[in-house]
């Protein structure tokens, strides 16, 4: 099992910066490799992980009955049946590994890491503005820039530098294990300067806030693994409450909108407000799975290239509440309950617990600015990504850390 996620770790970073998004066939062979090895018995995944999963998939099944768009929930359903099938594999096969097994796995992972962050480092470098200007000036290369984009490739780099935080933490992890905290360190303030350099101001607060939290869960991890869970539950849960405009002091008089990322928030701003909206037409049930990507009004624009709803509400706990009403929030703060409850199992080690929680962390940021949750290439990140952090994780194969 080590060798096959090994291989995945080595592979998942380098590729992602060219080809997006390439962790999810990464996962799928990777669990099927696994399966071949014999974790198709599942006996060391979570339990209460799976009931989790196969609930929401019901009842996002069920969902499709009173959908906007049955036939996409149903889509939904299926795509998220495969995903979550090959998660729970991989980290089966994460959790029952030996210790040379992880000591495999971790080097795999390490070398990927560090291979995926010097391409992303030269890519990031090579696409400056300035840089850009001068293949604009090459006949050859200038279709390929076009008259007004930053970035060579359409889609960005945003998915790569999201890898690159969420692994940050396990690669950190086995720097200090194996060379020493200050290691660790000079790997942690590598990566982050390549984050700071994408301009993508989510990864940058994704992987400070990280930062924060791994400190201060090393000085108090029972307070800090609290702390951090009830702010988590309370978010699930009164989302729709805590974003509405005037708590947040009002939506802005006129939306600076614009093709650069930092005029994204007064945007984001104006999107929770129309998904709020919609919320109170149908609090109990919701819409339907994904139904985000269909609501009514959803494409108007708001200004030049800002519509009301571009696809998903850009908060996890808001989407749960717009496509799954009640239910849905209802099997978040289980799922929340469970993942601290595991997190707590590791309080003898300070030094997991505080890692646990910042890879949590910086989780949570995406999911509350940023991606759509049932994007499968979002999830297949989170589940890689876990995948490492127990793989690395000093708790056995009888462990109980999720």
């Amino acid at each position: 099992m080590g060798h096959i996620l090994g291989a995945a770790g080595m592979l998942a970073p380098p590729l992602e910066v060219f080809s997006w998004p390439s962790v999810t066939p990464v996962m799928v062979v990777s669990a099927l490799a696994a399966l071949a090895c014999g974790s198709w018995r599942l006996r060391h995944a979570p339990r209460w992980l799976a009931a989790i999963c196969v609930l929401l998939l019901l009842y996002g099944t069920a969902s499709a009955s009173w959908s906007l768009e049955p036939l996409g929930s149903l889509r939904l359903a299926g795509q998220l049946l495969g995903t979550f099938a090959a998660g729970l594999v991989v980290v089966d096969a994460a959790r029952g590994m030996t210790a040379a097994e992880r000591e495999v796995c971790d080097r795999g992972l390490a070398i990927g890491f560090l291979v995926g962050l010097a391409l992303l480092a030269m890519m990031l470098v090579l696409t400056e503005a300035r840089f850009v200007d001068n293949l604009r000036r090459l006949p050859l290369l200038a279709p390929l820039v076009g008259p007004e984009r930053r970035f060579v490739f359409p889609a960005g780099f945003d998915p790569a530098v999201t890898l690159i935080v969420l692994l940050a933490w396990p690669c950190s992890r086995f720097a200090w294990r194996r060379y020493g905290w200050l290691a660790a360190v000079a790997l942690a303030a590598v990566a982050f300067a390549v984050v700071f350099e994408s301009v993508s101001l989510t990864s940058v607060f994704a992987y400070a806030l990280g930062i924060a939290v791994f400190i201060g869960a090393r000085l108090a991890p029972r307070l800090a693994t609290w702390a951090i869970g009830s702010a988590v539950i309370v978010w699930i849960v009164a989302a729709p409450f805590l974003l509405r405009p005037e708590l947040l002091g009002g939506l802005p008089p006129d939306l600076p909108v614009r093709e650069v990322k930092q005029n994204s928030l007064a945007h984001r701003l104006a999107i929770w407000n129309f998904t709020i909206d919609r919320i109170d037409e149908r609090p109990l049930l919701g819409w339907g799975f994904d139904s985000s990507r269909w609501m009514p009004g959803g494409h108007d624009l708001l200004r030049k290239n800002a519509e009301l709803l571009p696809l998903h509400p850009h908060d996890a706990a808001l989407q749960l509440r717009l496509d799954l009403g009640i239910p849905g929030v209802a099997l978040g703060v289980l799922f929340a309950l469970g993942l601290f409850r595991a997190i707590a199992a590791g309080w003898d080690d300070a030094g997991e617990t505080a890692l646990a929680l910042a890879f949590t962390t910086g989780a949570v940021v995406y999911a509350g600015l940023s991606y759509n949750l049932w994007h499968v290439w979002w999830l297949t990140m989170l589940w890689l990504g876990a995948a490492f952090m127990l793989a690395g994780s000093r708790a056995g194969p009888a462990g109980t850390r999720v």
